[in-house]
């Protein structure tokens, strides 16, 4: 017996239609609603809810100054950056908190405490910065999204829940 069950896109997603984002920008979003349905189904839970988080956030960071002091808009292509970043994190790894940040890009953190922490930023060019506090060490570094995460970050997420 296949029962089919009907997600019905919530929250951002009913919002779309009322912002002023370019043609592309809602094509991404309307992606990254049917993005949501598929996870829904397959997934569930916290990739859904990051997916989520990070359309709220462009919605929120699509315009010139977002933030009342000029901040650069967060770009279609860093959004899609973004989404493929989520969706190539293996799956054992905790979901990242994610902003927007005054330079356009996207940012994602993990948290475990105030001495350890990752944070990695997306780029319109899929350039990935990262800084990271891990008790008495730090760590940084640049790392390109060509084709997967690179091991240096996947590593760093699993130090900071060691």
């Amino acid at each position: 017996m296949n029962a089919s069950i009907a997600i019905q896109p919530t929250g951002v997603y009913n919002l779309i239609s009322s912002h002023s984002v370019s043609a592309q920008g809602n094509w991404l979003l309307e992606i990254l609603s049917s993005i949501r349905r598929r996870l829904s189904l397959a997934l569930g839970g916290p990739l859904r809810d990051t997916i989520d988080e990070l359309a709220e956030v462009y919605l929120e960071a699509v315009e010139p100054g977002w933030d009342g002091y000029g901040a650069q808009p967060i770009s279609e292509q860093v959004l899609e950056n973004a989404v493929a970043f989520l969706c190539r994190l293996p799956q054992d790894l905790p979901m990242p908190d994610v902003s927007a940040d005054a330079q356009g890009e996207i940012h994602f953190e993990w948290f475990s405490n105030s001495y350890r922490t990752l944070s990695v930023s997306i780029s319109p060019a899929g350039v990935l910065s990262y800084a990271g506090l891990f008790g008495p060490n730090r760590t940084r570094g640049l790392e390109l999204l060509d084709g997967g995460i690179p091991p240096s970050i996947v590593s760093n997420i699993r130090r900071v829940f060691e």
